[in-house]
């Protein structure tokens, strides 16, 4: 009897947490970011598609999101008429916003400073919003739609690292490669060689990551392969143009930069990802788990919420609840 009543009283403090934390208050890290450049040598003009999946979404007037470029990328030639803004739950692709130097009732605006770029909600709060777990797509440069202008790449070879953040409380990063990426046309070959090849993809991954090893999957040119970090190593082709990779994931950020190199040794433009495995328990992915992962987990108790689904059979449950309860106060 008394472990009965224990356990009805340890429920009812879950939904008094519940209703004090309110169900806004789950800022996260941002599940899935990419970056494709069409090209990663030094001090060269090149495009740029980032995406991402924001677990908050950014619904209101003043909201905001930044785009932070690391040291050396040179934004000083780009307008808002050389970015495209788009969101959606599949693709990302699915709606596409107007921008504009500034904000108002239905134009996000944008800011463009010396090494970031802010993006701003409308001022009318009906307007633009973001969903929570949609995708959002940024093209800068000429593959923007009227985009003539690119963003210039550092001057030394190496990893540059691309922040995410702002007011909608999500933040992530990743890194993308600055390398010679061109081979020069061998001596006596009449015509050249052929274009390089396109970069790969990789499946959109919605759902936090809380369990390593894990499989990624993607596609990339037929007859390429397929490098992740300059190796070939555990990459499997489960048919023609797909390929998949168990990747081994530490707690905390992951960063992989994939290209696909075809028969000639060229390889594409660099897909550079960051892939983020959360700590068991942490449903809000902010690095520590506490009451607010708590909330969340009794606010979706018995459905199939993926953010607390530790174990990953399909209902939040009793052993979620002793997954959370065993990484309390953890941090990483």
């Amino acid at each position: 009897m008394r472990k009965c009543l224990k356990r009805h009283l340890s429920f009812f403090v879950i939904i008094a947490i519940v209703f004090l934390l309110g169900k806004n208050a789950f800022a996260s890290n941002l599940t899935t970011l990419s970056d494709r450049m069409n090209r990663g040598a030094p001090s060269t003009s090149a495009n740029h598609e980032i995406k991402f999946l924001t677990p908050s979404g950014i619904g209101d007037s003043g909201k905001s999101f930044d785009i932070n470029f690391a040291p050396g990328f040179n934004l000083s030639t780009i307008n808002y008429n050389d970015i495209d803004l788009f969101h959606g739950p599949v693709t990302g692709l699915e709606i596409e916003e107007t921008l504009n130097s500034i904000p108002n009732a239905t134009d996000w605006g944008v800011t463009i400073l010396a090494s970031s770029i802010t993006f701003t909600h409308p001022t009318d709060n009906a307007s633009g919003d973001i969903l929570p777990n949609d995708f959002i797509v940024l093209r800068i440069g000429k593959n923007a739609s009227g985009g003539i202008h690119q963003i210039i790449n550092p001057s030394t070879i190496g990893s540059k690292i691309i922040s995410i953040s702002g007011s909608f409380g999500d933040t992530g990063k990743l890194a993308v490669a600055i390398y010679h990426d061109q081979v020069g046309i061998v001596a006596g070959q009449q015509g050249g060689l052929p274009s390089p090849p396109t970069p790969p993809t990789l499946d959109p991954m919605i759902c936090p990551i809380f369990k390593s090893p894990k499989t990624i999957t993607g596609t990339a040119p037929g007859g390429t392969t397929v490098l992740i970090n300059g190796l070939t190593d555990n990459i499997d082709y489960p048919s023609y143009g797909a390929w998949s990779y168990l990747a081994t994931l530490n707690v905390g950020d992951n960063l992989f930069d994939i290209v696909a190199r075809d028969s000639y040794g060229q390889n594409s433009s660099v897909l550079s990802v960051n892939i983020v495995r959360w700590r068991i328990g942490d449903t809000n992915g902010n690095f520590v788990v506490d009451d607010f992962d708590l909330a969340g987990l009794a606010f979706h108790w018995e459905t199939n919420w993926c953010y607390a689904d530790f174990n990953e059979d399909g209902i939040v449950d009793d052993f979620d609840l002793s997954g959370l309860a065993a990484h309390w106060d953890g941090i990483y």
